[in-house]
């Protein structure tokens, strides 16, 4: 029988998907998708603890004590790959073996190893998000070296802090002179995170202090780009180049397209929702899911070295969780202004974003319940997409109205038969190794 609140169904979505990627994760030995099947690797690992632990500490009805109930064996694949991210962080030469560019300058003969923004910000994420799990779910909860994991936060803090630029934001790396609108999107969400958790579930962090002062910085250096009548500004440049010609085709769109939406959301983690401006760009960016034609999200960013880019398919959830984060860090006489001054009610757009990423919902075979670009399961996808159903999750509580049933595909999942026989195979191959 179906659930009888939109909540209620993306929570339902959100479970399946989460212990899809667990027993996908039990069966294979590693967080493998269709691109990355060999071997075991850094990166993915990280993206697929976050796709567990976020949800599992955020939304209730999918919380760590209901998946663990659903599948208590989700415990032991956390404990043993907190035990991997914990060996990696304390042995550098193993980094830059599993997480290539994210561990080299690619800069003169030396090419030191460092975490870059990005890679720290994961990190951070993924760690702190483990010991917040620790603190909530203490009789239940995955098993690691205290000392090891808060060595590791101390380490990527001091990294982390390392990345920012004086004027505010940050770089990729260290050093950097120039903000970048992905990396600094990174770093305030994880500190945010950061600084959240100390104060609401009294754990202590190191540099509290020093974070809060580089957000400040960073808060004045988006208060300036959130001019959208300059041409100079991250905003301004959407709106002239994406906004105003209705279409994000070119890789030039693109960059500007996701550089805004990653603007968006640091500025509201910020708290800058006071700015005329940013009120007025909150309304472009929810008329923008009706009003621009999207023929091309591949986002590549250089980092670390001048021949290696990370490639990001994520546009679409991205979006989803813009607006849905935007509007739940608003307070009610900013939502009453927002929904005075679009169209139609915020839930419109973002019902039709929702859909919009449904159409990257894999239905049947092996991947059933996960999604990928161009319906090619990607782990990092999965994880992006989780992120943004948990806003959406948050969203949807503080809508608080009857908006009637979702429409969303129910995925043919493999039967517990067939899970024992991959799994099987799976324990076959390890032995054969």
């Amino acid at each position: 029988m179906p659930s009888q609140t939109p909540h209620d169904q993306i929570s339902e979505l959100l479970r399946t998907s989460i212990l899809q990627v667990a027993r996908h994760r039990l069966t294979d030995d590693f967080y493998k998708d269709e691109e990355e099947s060999k071997r075991r690797y850094y990166f993915p690992t990280l993206e697929g603890l976050e796709a567990i632990l976020i949800p599992a500490i955020a939304i209730s009805d999918v919380s760590w004590r209901t998946l663990f109930s659903d599948f208590p064996k989700i415990r032991n694949i956390v404990t043993e790959d907190i035990e991997y991210i914990l060996e990696l962080n304390a042995n550098q030469k193993k980094q830059n073996q599993q997480g290539a560019p994210y561990f080299f300058t690619g800069r003169g003969a030396s090419r030191r190893y460092y975490w870059i923004s990005e890679c720290g910000t994961f990190t951070l994420s993924t760690l702190i998000n483990t010991l917040t799990l620790a603190k909530l779910f203490q009789d239940i909860a995955p098993s690691f070296n205290n000392e090891l994991l808060r060595e590791a936060i101390k380490h990527n803090v001091a990294d982390l802090l390392g990345c920012a630029v004086p004027q505010g934001g940050w770089s990729w790396s260290k050093g950097g002179k120039t903000a970048d609108a992905w990396a600094t999107w990174s770093v305030i969400e994880t500190f945010t995170d950061y600084l959240d958790y100390t104060d609401q579930y009294k754990i202590r962090f190191p540099e509290s202090k020093n974070i809060k002062n580089t957000l400040s910085v960073t808060a004045e250096y988006l208060s300036a780009q959130l001019d959208w009548r300059s041409k100079d500004t991250i905003t301004g440049i959407w709106h002239e180049k994406v906004y105003e010609n209705r279409r994000i085709k070119t890789p030039n769109h693109v960059k500007h397209a996701y550089s805004f939406v990653h603007t968006m959301i640091s500025s509201s983690l910020l708290k800058l929702q006071g700015h005329e401006q940013f009120r007025e760009l909150a309304v472009l960016l929810f008329k923008s899911v009706e009003n621009v034609k999207v023929q091309n999200v591949e986002n590549l960013a250089d980092v670390a070295s001048k021949n290696q880019s990370i490639n990001d398919y994520s546009y679409h959830p991205t979006l989803l969780r813009a607006l849905t984060a935007i509007y739940v860090e608003m307070d009610e006489e900013s939502r009453k202004d927002l929904t005075r001054r679009l169209n139609n009610p915020p839930i419109y757009y973002v019902k039709k974003q929702f859909d919009r990423l449904m159409k990257s919902y894999i239905l049947k075979d092996k991947w059933a319940g996960l999604w990928g670009f161009s319906k090619s399961y990607e782990i990092y996808y999965t994880e992006r997409t989780i992120e943004a159903l948990v806003s959406l999750c948050e969203f949807l509580a503080r809508w608080n109205k009857n908006e009637g049933l979702w429409k969303i595909p129910k995925p043919t999942l493999p039967s517990k038969s067939d899970l024992q026989t991959e799994f099987e195979k799976a324990m076959k191959s390890i032995k054969l190794k």
